[in-house]
């Protein structure tokens, strides 16, 4: 016996929608957008773009009254994010992508006052302890090491860090 799932229709953003949301932000001077595109192959493209009015204006001169491409209908916003300097709430994946580029995030619902992430990127460092230095692989006597992220805890200390599924999943983070 065969089963019928029935998938629901991702709701879409129209051009006002969007236009009255950017209204909030269009003060700030950093702004970034988190773009939720449809594709002609039916899968969504979640583009960030730090330079937000940028892309408004692209959005505004390309895209419809129902955010569909001007040039494939096939093509359409379905949702965006904006997060700037000022306004400043976001998804981890645009959380990701900032601390890739060398900025600081935090979230809203840690408990923590001051703690933030952080990425390390993948490099050489000297060896803190004998079993460290077992790896050292240069002549340089350093310790190669891959990337990671960090985070400074409440107490000042640094430690790599995890994320939990309430962090992956929350909305609340900005840029430290």
């Amino acid at each position: 016996m065969e089963k019928t799932v029935n998938i629901p229709e991702i709701p879409r953003m129209t051009k006002d929608e969007f236009m009255n949301q950017y209204e909030r932000y269009k003060d700030s001077e950093n702004l970034a957008v988190n773009l939720h595109i449809h594709m002609p192959d039916d899968s969504i493209e979640i583009i960030f773009n730090s330079r937000g009015h940028t892309k408004v204006k692209y959005v505004d001169k390309t895209y419809d009254e129902n955010l569909a491409h001007k040039n494939n209908k096939d093509i359409y916003i379905v949702g965006a994010e904006f997060s700037s300097d000022k306004i400043l709430e976001f998804g981890f994946d645009a959380a990701l992508q900032l601390i890739q580029r060398g900025k600081r995030v935090a979230r809203k619902g840690w408990n923590g006052k001051n703690m933030f992430i952080y990425f390390v990127p993948k490099g050489n460092y000297a060896p803190c302890t004998k079993a460290a230095a077992k790896y050292c692989t240069n002549d340089d006597g350093l310790v190669p090491y891959g990337a990671y992220i960090a985070m400074k805890t409440v107490d000042g200390t640094v430690i790599p860090w995890l994320a939990s599924q309430t962090d992956l999943l929350a909305r609340d983070w900005y840029t430290v």
